[in-house]
């Protein structure tokens, strides 16, 4: 008899004696027993499909009795999703095989839970590092230990306290302590750069250059931020350390410093585990979760590299050599080698014939590699679009380069290049970020074919972009295309500190080829950018009717005819002024008010191009400016137009724990804001009371569908946040620890007894930076470096009342109401009314007989002035409201402009063009004033007379007078004259039988602004006060 213990040779035979091949038989019973229920239902209710060949017709209306059979007959219900999905694979395969065609039923979506942090595994192990770490804590004797004990010691502090819970970390840690100054920061906050090798599971966040080849090297910098006991541990073991000191290499290595410094025998993932618990449940600590699963590294979050904390430590600018803004409207070819043409034309025809004409050998005609490389330099030389010039330049790259053959480079072609130019065309590929070249790529590779070919694709694909990411900038791909490929992933961090945006700021201000409307256009652009973290797409395709008219001016980001939101995610709502500092308020709500005031219909972009409201800004040229711009003023740094957005998301990710932190000043700087905002602000974004959903809620606010996505790649202080909260432990030391563990001598604790301080880790942790301020490498700005006040002045916009004054009546003339109309404009309602009833009493003004003296009859309902008629008078209307507001900056021209307007509308009529004058004095007074609108020959005056003598008193100048005698000798003695404007086109408009043709231009202008300078009870008394009291009337005014 065999003995049951005794387990058989062959694997079938264990699995036999386990049961475990009489279950997995029992399961395809089952499977199949179902699956033939399925099919016999089918069978039941649409017999036809089953036939040689099938017949599917009558599917749709069969299908639902179909579904309802599943349900009721199969005993379960995994047996019913097991049968649904099986008969829904089946028909998409025989769709695909030309079977039948018909409408496959929507497949059942099963979504994994993601498996929660703290598991049963996580308590044991917590619970076992937590009894293991007591026993060592109160174990601690003061005494001098060996380099490899000390550093065994500090390593298990910081695992224990620290939160250097990656054991992928230990090794970086023992290799960045052999500088001679480790340590980066100040003495406010200091820090270790961890340096780790980029791969599949480590992304890398920046790119180095090799010295001898020049190639760009993915690079990875992790910032650890040790705590007080950690300081403490490291001051003694850099005393201690010798020069020949050999650290370990691996981290099973220092595992086992670990367990031996501990005491007992555990794994590496039980310390990460066990010592974050530690750590959050040490006195004086509140750890976040989403902090607790970065330490365990179940979280990522790209650090920011060393070189851009430099910046923030110390923000020097360095001189800018870009004046023009016209260079920008070009994109560098292969290796920024020559200039390329015009990036807003069509793009190439014929392009991939061509190249493929030129890659295919004919032995008729056989080319070298050398000629065929210079045929694509020329190409490449000739005016191609982004995408086709990035296509060319990566098959120059392999052939001349990495030295390939032609029919590799052939292959590369045939493989992507199609569906690369016919996917990017009319795409901003300069503005899109990481995620949106996934996707980008996904929709190519996800398309019927083989799973060898997609695999190819993916690779190639792969490959072209990495080539853009070094040559053209463009954004790295935040995960591979395909499973197991070699490509490493770079997330792109960098965050632009405000004294570096407001530079930005400045220089396009100084840009000499810009226009008064782009310069504010990009500027505006910029700030919301910057603010609101939107990206470049959502921002260009921002109308006026996604702007909430209120304080808050909220952001609708929406799909329309100009562009769609990239997930459903993207669909949401963002504050806007709230977010901007009282400067850039200023800027952006009068930029944001013209452009409602200046627009006929609301769908209307908010930022365009010159002359065309419907036409999307180019972004391409605005985002070579801004990395330009931003690597002069940062000495190379490299910055991309969407790293405005990894800012503005970075600094609201300090503002989620600003609360509970004291920040340290080089970060507290990124927050511009009061304290009283700052509280609001976070209340507006994450609501109140929530702490558990404020991660969350910012990922709403950047429209990611997942926390994951906005801390893996977007939020760049995760790693300086961790530290400075475990930097509030409040445990207390005796005598010995605060020996073993802070290295304090026995009088400087006895001192700190005698005062009454208590000794605790929080209490000590500025006198232990201060002591470690020689292992902290200093920041030294670059010589041409200069430290410039953050505060930029900003060109104010146009703070007329011309412009709101005209759009309110027209908006009053069309029905709408005051309230509506203050809330939509962001104006007072009192000042609605007061030019409401201004034009109502320039309405009510009358002539002797009583008619309107402003208004026909046609016109009697009516608030404003007709529009001017052509081209021609609206010229006239914008030259004569230029000149006016030149008058009225002057104190005593604004006097006599006031009394041009009201002469000029007491002394016209709708009737007939013109103004009339009875005296000489004043028509000389009116015209000093007059010509400064217009031009003596822009005038005639129509002079009747009694006396041909009085003629000589009205000449003025080298106006036009044509004098016709009158015989009203007692009523016109000093004569009457009729004082017209000519019009610009009167030689084409003027009738053959009349003596010329004027312009209401002067009067349409007057009379809009009569309505803004004058209230309505100093219009009514025009009407009361005889002509003579003009001058005395309106010296009244100006008193009052």
């Amino acid at each position: 008899m065999d003995n049951p213990l005794i387990l058989p040779a062959s694997r079938q035979a264990v699995m036999a004696m386990l049961g475990r091949e009489h279950r997995k038989a029992k399961r395809q019973q089952r499977d199949e027993q179902v699956l033939r229920a399925a099919i016999s239902i089918v069978r039941r209710y649409l017999p036809g499909i089953l036939r040689t060949p099938p017949d599917a017709h009558g599917f749709d209306e069969t299908w639902p009795r179909i579904e309802l059979s599943l349900q009721d007959e199969l005993k379960s219900e995994s047996a019913y999703r097991h049968a649904y999905s099986f008969l829904c694979r089946q028909l998409e395969a025989g769709n695909r095989k030309g079977l039948w065609s018909v409408q496959v039923p929507p497949p059942y979506i099963t979504l994994r839970r993601r498996r929660p942090a703290r598991t049963l595994t996580w308590q044991h192990s917590s619970r076992q590092i937590a009894e293991a770490e007591h026993r060592w804590f109160t174990g601690l004797q003061a005494g001098r230990l060996e380099p490899d004990g000390l550093f065994a010691r500090l390593l298990l502090s910081m695992v224990l306290y620290g939160g250097l819970n990656r054991p992928a970390l230990w090794p970086a840690l023992a290799q960045a302590l052999t500088k001679p100054k480790p340590l980066k920061g100040n003495n406010e906050c200091c820090w270790l750069v961890l340096e780790r090798v980029p791969g599949r599971h480590q992304a890398s966040n920046l790119y180095l250059e090799e010295p001898e080849t020049g190639e760009l090297i993915a690079h990875c910098e992790i910032l650890y931020v040790p705590d007080t006991l950690s300081l403490g541990l490291l001051r003694q073991f850099l005393l201690q350390k010798p020069s020949d000191w050999q650290p370990p290499g691996t981290s099973a290595e220092c595992l086992t410093l670990l367990n031996r410094e501990l005491g007992i025998q555990v794994s590496k993932m039980q310390l990460a585990y066990g010592g974050i618990t530690v750590a959050e449940h040490q006195k004086g600590i509140e750890l976040p979760q989403v902090l607790v699963e970065y330490a365990t590294g179940r979280q990522p979050s790209a650090s920011l590299p060393y070189c851009y904390w430099k910046r923030l430590l110390q923000p020097g600018l360095l001189p800018c050599s870009v004046t023009t803004f016209d260079q920008f409207t070009t994109f560098p070819s292969r290796l920024t080698q020559q200039p390329q043409k015009q990036a807003n034309h069509r793009p190439k025809p014929y392009l991939i014939s061509q190249l493929r004409e030129l890659l295919t050998p004919d032995p008729a005609r056989n080319k070298s590699k050398r000629a065929i490389i210079n045929a694509l330099h020329e190409l490449s030389c000739e005016p191609l679009v982004l995408p086709e010039a990035t296509l060319v330049s990566w098959l120059l790259n392999h052939l001349e380069d990495r030295g390939n053959a032609l029919s590799t480079a052939k292959r590369y072609l045939d493989a992507v290049a199609a569906e690369w130019l016919n996917t990017t065309a009319n795409q901003d590929l300069l503005s899109y970020c990481s995620e949106d070249f996934h996707d980008l790529y996904l929709s190519i590779l996800n398309r019927p074919r083989s799973q060898q070919d997609r695999e190819y694709r993916a690779g190639r694909l792969e490959d072209l972009h990495l080539f853009g990411v070094k040559v053209l900038g463009f954004s790295p791909l935040p995960e591979p295309l395909q499973e197991g490929s070699d490509v490493i992933v770079r997330i792109s961090s960098a965050v632009v500190d405000e004294p570096l945006f407001s530079a930005l700021l400045r220089q396009f201000q100084s840009m000499e080829d810009l226009g008064e409307h782009l310069r504010r256009t990009y500027l505006c652009f910029l700030i919301i950018a910057y603010r609101t973290g939107l990206r470049p797409g959502e921002i260009a395709k921002l109308r006026l009717c996604d702007i909430e008219p209120s304080a808050t001016a909220w952001l609708f980001v929406r799909n329309n005819r100009y562009g769609s939101n990239k997930t459903e995610a993207a669909l949401r709502k963002v504050p806007l002024y709230p977010l901007l500092t009282e400067k850039e308020y200023e800027l952006v709500s009068e930029f944001i008010g013209e452009r409602r005031l200046n627009s006929e219909k609301t769908t209307q972009l908010l930022f365009h191009q010159p002359e065309n409201p419907y036409e999307p800004l180019d972004t391409m040229a605005l985002s070579l400016a801004v990395r330009t711009i931003l690597g002069e003023l940062s000495g190379g740094l490299y910055y991309r137009l969407y790293h405005l957005r990894h800012s503005a998301l970075s600094r609201l990710q300090l503002l989620l724990h600003e609360d509970y932190l004291s920040l340290p000043e080089a970060m507290d700087a990124l927050l511009p804001y009061s304290v009283t905002k700052r509280r609001e602000l976070r209340t507006l974004i994450t609501g109140q009371s929530r702490l558990r959903d404020r991660y969350s809620a910012l990922a709403v606010f950047a429209g990611h569908s997942s926390p994951d996505t906005t801390l893996s790649t977007y939020l760049h202080f995760t790693d300086v946040l961790l530290g400075l909260h475990l930097r509030h432990n409040q445990r207390a030391l005796n005598a010995d620890q605060a020996q073993a563990l802070l290295g304090f001598r026995p009088f400087r604790i006895s001192q700190l007894q005698q005062e009454g301080l208590p000794i605790t880790p929080a209490h000590t942790a500025d006198y232990m930076r201060k002591r470690l301020s020689g292992y902290i490498e200093p920041v030294r700005l670059p010589k041409a470096a200069q430290i410039t006040h953050p505060d930029v002045p900003l060109p104010s916009g146009n703070s007329s009342k011309y412009e709101p004054m005209l759009a309110v009546l027209t908006k009053i003339q069309a029905g709408y109401d005051h309230r509506e109309i203050a809330w939509f404009y962001q104006l007072s309602t009192e000042q609605i009314e007061a030019w409401h009833q201004s034009a109502l009493a320039l309405r009510a003004l009358t002539t002797e007989k009583q008619l309107s003296r402003l208004f026909p009859r046609s016109r009697r309902h009516q608030l404003l002035p007709p529009e001017p008629v052509g081209v021609a008078e609206k010229r006239d209307v914008a030259k004569a409201l230029a000149g006016c507001r030149k008058l009225y900056q002057s104190p005593q021209e604004r006097d006599e402009l006031r009394w041009l307007i009201r002469y000029t509308l007491t002394h016209c009529n709708s009737s007939r063009s013109g103004i009339r004058f009875d005296d000489a004095d004043t028509f000389h007074r009116y015209m000093t004033v007059a010509t400064q609108l217009f031009d003596w020959p822009r005038w005639r005056l129509q002079l009747r007379y009694t006396d041909k003598n009085i003629i000589e008193r009205w000449q003025c100048g080298p106006l036009s007078v044509q004098p016709y005698p009158m015989k009203q000798k007692a009523r016109f003695e000093q004569g009457s004259g009729w004082l017209t404007l000519r019009h610009q086109e009167e030689a084409g408009r003027k009738e053959p039988d009349k003596s010329g043709y004027a312009s209401h231009s002067l009067r349409i202008v007057l009379h809009r602004l009569a309505i803004i300078l004058f209230r309505a009870d100093n219009i009514a008394s025009w009407q009361a006060e005889p002509e003579q009291s003009v001058g005395i009337s309106l010296e009244r005014q100006n008193a009052t």
